[in-house]
């Protein structure tokens, strides 16, 4: 048996001795010793004492006479908090005390949590508790850090972000030691010399460059000594670092042409090329050995390709990729790290950016690198994360203390959120409560609310729920990332360096066509998911799995996506896309035709396509497209082949262009998506309801009927409201709520880009909601029964979020099973089930509330659990300090608002 010191001790003639510092799992027994110098006089006590100051157990003493030592043994079975202490107190007075933790055994994320980057003073905890937090962050010098004191839920925060997030916390210093010295040299050197290459080495060498071993060795020796400290406290996740980047978050900078990356780079072209001179083919280069393979620089890219017909980018291209695939290597490299410490630890990175062509923001590699990530909500980034990785954890961040947070929040949960992080740095706008009184801020009282409904079951519930799709699916592919920012960007010249990562995401014109083609989709009552370049190449596309696959903006892909979607197509699929469809190959060589052109049944032909709307043609009613044109003009001069039908013209270009292949269809739009998330606010805009028009045909034509019906009064489109669906058995929970608005934005090259404020979505509007099928119909929120019903007229209030639930019987009531007495430090166990009318049902998510005889409601006692078939058990460990009377058990099913109420005598 182990022994150790004491870390705090009053009387030095006394020390309080365990068997394992390191902790204790539920279950085990802790066993330990009290050594006696000289003689003690008095009456000796030995507590247990956990992080709500409950009185867990009085611990049994024995007095070896021999080794003049007091022993005890701890049957650990009771435990409440990962936080606990040993207090010895003689003649009542405590001398000495020794702290422990208790490691859950079940390291599930089953439920909703709500925490805060900040570090409330002991004390806090219980007061943060009533406005719905229920945790904190904490760092990873101690695993003694005083949230863990107060709060069971933590997460470990900026492991290693000095590998990853260098530039971004150190954001004035690249100013001057990289891109201004790089600026300089582009202005004297690149004047004379465009396709320079010795010197950039030095000036484009990434401080902690990922690909260094030296790096590797500061992130495994920051990984292994954090995760090996904290790990008994059971956290949340440790967060790797925080707004990452291979420069700063996502500004574009050529990083790395260090001679390690470009050793590394050149062994992983030659995984791709096999031989040199396929590289040269497709470069375009001379390099007679791979050791002189260097990848140009945004830079030389531009000027090489200044005033050609068919530009290539693709040396620039695979250097993107190259870095994108550093960073995610990184990360997984830390994940594998932390994993050999603790097996069942979480880890993940906060602060994600959009995808970008710079930064290392390839979604489809970061989203396997990682567990948990908490992204900004940007660039459709959430629903990229949940389709290419149903299984990561996400969670937001929440800044300020406007009412806007509470639309978001509810929004945020339907998406999948498992937990919140709310800023707390005690600013005037961002605290949660004043120091030292520990008065809840406008924010708490604001926000709190809705945090409490969360925890108290909506989100366990949402959580266990299965969300429901419409087998429509996305495009994500990385290369069109890159080849649209050459694109777009092309023609800044040298100005490229200077935008910073809010400019990538602002002037981003790929970006904008992804988010409107997602508003649109479901602005039409559906829901979609993205599917990977990866994913295409080793899973194909299934038309059972996807009935309807856009490809918006792909203008570069692989030929295993090509194949892919041409098998797809024969096999009964329907593919839809907007432009400038495959004009660059996979290497990122511009093309003379589109690859996939024939499948699409289209000619391009040279020159500019006419400005005017699109006129319909005959053919377009047949498809359900009703009316004499759409407010679209085309987007490239394009001739349909004879077995094409033209359901559009616009002047000489014909456009929806319908082409039956195999089994199935493409339709090639030819006109541009990008601004519906600016217009679509506005239920009155002709462009906006033509696009929902168009997407309402094809969905009808792919057999995709709307989920959830959704009318204003008028019987007309309601802007900006989004019904999520989710199934749970034979249950169904419909959500309903409005996306994220527009808003005005600036970037740092100055100039206010064209966007919408708050505005559009701040009235309350008259809405009838038609459901799948009828159903005893709940609204959950307000805990009420509207009936048997496939319908339900309401009003909806700006920042209102409605969820529905579905059931197939009818809840008649709760049943207790309780102890009417029980005496202090035992346990109260209870058994709950749910009885309805007809048929049983099964799964559903309880909420328990505990009140003191005073009527304190005691938050460390409050729970949910989810039913196992129609019942459950609920258990209360009563401490022995714990008030002796009548207490209070309140018992709810989320589902149904239906309560029960228990009262339990403590003796």
């Amino acid at each position: 048996m182990r022994i150790f010191e004491i870390q705090y001790c009053r009387d030095p003639h006394l020390a309080l001795l365990m068997n394992k510092p390191e902790g204790y799992f539920p279950g085990e027994t802790l066993v330990g010793k009290i050594p006696v110098e000289g003689t003690l006089t008095g009456s000796i006590q030995l507590h247990w004492v956990d992080a709500h100051n409950r009185l867990v157990a009085d611990i049994p003493l024995i007095f070896n006479q021999a080794k003049n030592a007091f022993s005890f043994r701890l049957h650990l079975t009771s435990a409440l908090t990962v936080f606990n202490r040993l207090l010895c107190k003689i003649n009542n007075e405590a001398v000495a005390e020794n702290e422990f933790l208790i490691t859950p055994i079940d390291k599930s994320w089953d439920d909703f949590h709500a925490v805060t980057w900040a570090s409330y003073p002991l004390g806090c905890a219980e007061k943060l508790a009533e406005y719905g937090i229920d945790g904190a962050v904490t760092y990873s010098a101690s695993v003694r850090n005083h949230n863990l004191k107060q709060f069971n839920t933590t997460y470990i925060d900026q492991v290693a972000p000095k590998a990853f997030s260098w530039y971004h916390r150190n954001a004035a210093k690249m100013w001057v030691y990289d891109r201004q010295p790089y600026i300089d040299f582009l202005n004297k050197k690149a004047k004379t010399d465009p396709y320079f290459s010795l010197p950039i080495s030095s000036l484009l060498t990434r401080q902690h460059c990922l690909s260094e071993e030296s790096t590797r060795k500061l992130i495994a020796d920051r990984m292994r000594q954090t995760v090996d400290v904290q790990r008994k406290s059971a956290p949340l996740f440790f967060n790797i670092a925080d707004e990452i980047g291979i420069a700063d978050q996502a500004a574009p900078f050529d990083f790395c042409f260090c001679p390690t990356c470009m050793n590394q780079f050149r062994q992983w072209l030659r995984c791709k090329f096999i031989t040199l001179d396929a590289l040269n083919q497709t470069w375009e280069s001379h390099f007679s050995l791979w050791d002189e393979v260097f990848p140009m620089t945004t830079h030389m890219t531009i000027q090489q390709n200044k005033g050609r017909k068919r530009k290539n980018i693709s040396s620039w291209m695979y250097h993107r990729a190259f870095m994108e695939k550093s960073m995610a290597d990184a990360l997984s490299f830390a994940r594998d790290i932390g994993r050999s410490v603790d097996s069942h630890g979480r880890f993940g990175t906060t602060g994600l950016q959009a995808p970008n062509a710079f930064g290392g923001w390839d979604f489809e590699r970061l989203c396997r690198s990682v567990d948990v990530m908490i992204p900004y909500n940007m660039g459709n980034n959430f629903e990229i994360i949940r389709s290419l990785n149903p299984d990561l954890i996400t969670m937001s961040p929440y800044f300020g203390n406007s009412p806007v947070l509470i639309r978001h929040m509810w929004f945020q949960l339907f998406h999948g959120d498992r937990a919140f992080i709310f800023w707390d740095n005690h600013e005037k706008d961002g605290a949660l409560l004043t120091l030292p009184d520990k008065r809840p801020t406008y924010r708490a009282k604001l926000l709190g609310p809705h945090l409490r409904e969360m925890q108290e079951g909506i989100g366990r519930m949402i959580i266990h729920g299965r969300r429901l799709e419409d087998k429509i699916g996305i495009h994500y592919s990385q290369s069109s990332i890159h080849a649209h920012w050459m694109l777009e960007n092309a023609a800044l010249g040298e100005a490229w360096i200077r935008r910073s990562s809010a400019d990538e995401f602002i002037r981003n014109e790929f970006r904008k066509r992804r988010e409107s083609l997602v508003f649109a989709i479901e602005d039409t009552g559906r829901q979609h998911h993205f599917r990977s370049y990866a994913q295409l190449k080793i899973q194909g596309l299934l038309p059972a799995r996807e009935k309807i696959f856009f490809m918006s903006g792909s203008v570069c892909f692989s030929e295993s996506e090509a194949l892919a979607v041409e098998k797809y197509v024969r096999e009964g699929g329907i593919v839809v896309a907007d432009n400038l469809l495959g004009l660059f190959n996979e290497h990122g060589v511009e093309q003379k035709e589109g690859r996939l052109d024939k499948l699409f049944g289209l000619v391009r032909q040279s020159g500019k396509p006419s400005k005017g709307n699109i006129r319909l043609t005959p053919h377009a009613a047949g498809l359900g497209i009703m009316g004499k044109e759409i407010a679209f003009p085309a987007s490239e001069r394009l001739k349909a082949t004879s077995r094409a039908e033209v359901l559009g013209k616009s002047g000489s270009s014909d456009c929806l262009i319908l082409h039956s292949v195999g089994k199935g269809k493409t339709v090639y739009l030819n006109f541009d998506l990008q601004d519906y998330r600016d217009v679509r606010h506005d239920a009155t805009h002709k462009a906006g309801n033509d696009l929902r028009k168009v997407l309402e045909a094809l969905f009808i034509l792919a057999g995709i009927e709307r989920r959830v019906g959704l009318e204003d009064r008028n019987g007309s489109h309601v802007p900006g409201l989004e019904t999520v669906c989710f199934a749970n058995q034979d249950e169904e929970y419909v959500t309903l709520g409005y996306t994220h608005p527009p808003r005005l934005e600036e970037g740092s090259l100055g100039g206010e880009v064209k966007r919408f404020l708050l505005k559009p979505y701040d009235v309350s509007v008259p809405v009838k909601v038609t459901f799948p099928k009828k159903a005893h119909l709940y609204d959950v929120r307000k805990h009420s029964y509207l009936g048997f019903k496939d319908a339900h007229t309401f009003t909806f209030k700006p920042l209102e979020a409605k969820i529905f639930a579905l059931l197939p019987a009818k809840v008649q009531c709760l049943k207790i099973r309780a102890p009417k007495t029980i005496h202090v430090g035992h346990s109260c166990v209870m058994e709950v089930s749910l009885v309805s009318e007809g048929r049983t049902l099964s799964g559903h998510t309880l909420h328990l509330d505990v009140y003191s005889p005073a009527g304190k409601w005691i938050y460390y006692y409050s729970q949910n659990i989810t039913l196992n078939g129609h019942t459950g058990t609920l258990n209360v460990p009563f401490a022995l300090n714990d008030k002796k009377g009548r207490w209070k058990a309140v018992v709810r099913d989320v589902q149904s608002g239906m309560t029960e109420t228990a009262f339990i005598r403590l003796v």
